[in-house]
């Protein structure tokens, strides 16, 4: 059986952390068949990278700020040159600083909009052409619940800076998809990684399946979207959250009284 992403060149930001969501979905892509590309703001990338390998996936890392617009393009002239061009690419790469919108200083908000959104912007912005010369091309935001979903408070700019990429997904979406590029969201609940203190919050896995996700149930949905099984869907996101987003404010009740769900 041929695998999903055969020989697809695919590009992956934020991917340095072993328990996260970038690495898990690296993994998959490469499972599939892809070879890769993975950044990280640190040389701990190559770790990352040797662990790829170890798996026979064909891969390389970067170390880059995305948030700087020159190192971005770097970046992927970096990655054209290995392997000729870009057929996928997953925008992971994201931070967040917590806090109520009322005491939020203007560089926090700055920081939380740069490290989430300017980073789409620096790296999409210089893979287009290389698609586009192609007439293929497949891009996946990770935006998130928060903001793009639901409110979350204290995680205003965060928020901000992913409803932002829905946005982008959408008028993107339109303005590229003659040239044979899909442009979609993945918008993950809390998932098992290392941000998600689970011991300290139990009620984080007060979904309807019961628990939280793992950071591989989003890269499989990841893999779909970079995929041709995918081409007839742009400009849409899809919410990994377990359910969590259908619920009202009477489900924690619900749980707590009657896990089970019977009458």
């Amino acid at each position: 059986m041929s695998k999903m992403l055969e020989g697809v060149v695919a590009l992956v930001t934020g991917a340095g952390q072993p328990d996260g969501i970038g690495f898990a979905t690296a993994k998959i892509l490469g499972r599939e068949g892809a070879l890769l590309a993975i950044t990280a703001t640190g040389d701990h990338v190559f770790d990352r990278v040797a662990e790829l390998n170890a798996l026979g996936f064909d891969a390389f890392g970067l170390v880059a700020d995305l948030t700087a617009n020159e190192e971005a393009r770097r970046m992927v002239d970096q990655v054209a040159k290995r392997f000729g061009r870009i057929d996928a690419l997953v925008n992971n790469a994201g931070a967040a600083v917590g806090g109520a919108f009322v005491d939020l200083d203007e560089a926090s908000w700055d920081r939380d909009i740069s490290l989430s959104l300017k980073t789409v912007y620096n790296v999409t912005r210089p893979v287009l052409p290389l698609m586009f010369a192609h007439g293929r091309g497949r891009i996946v935001m990770v935006a998130s619940t928060s903001g793009a979903t639901i409110g979350s408070p204290n995680w205003s700019a965060y928020s901000a800076a992913k409803a932002g990429i829905v946005g982008l997904v959408r008028t993107l979406a339109v303005e590229v998809g003659r040239h044979g590029v899909t442009v979609n969201a993945v918008n993950p609940g809390w998932i098992n990684t290392r941000e998600v203190d689970v011991s300290a919050r139990p009620d984080y896995g007060n979904t309807p399946v019961g628990r939280v996700g793992e950071p591989e149930e989003v890269g499989e949905v990841v893999a779909f979207l970079a995929s041709e099984r995918s081409r007839f869907i742009t400009g849409q996101e899809i919410i990994v959250d377990g359910g969590a987003a259908v619920q009202d404010s009477d489900a924690d009740v619900w749980y707590r009284t009657d896990p089970t769900g019977a009458s």
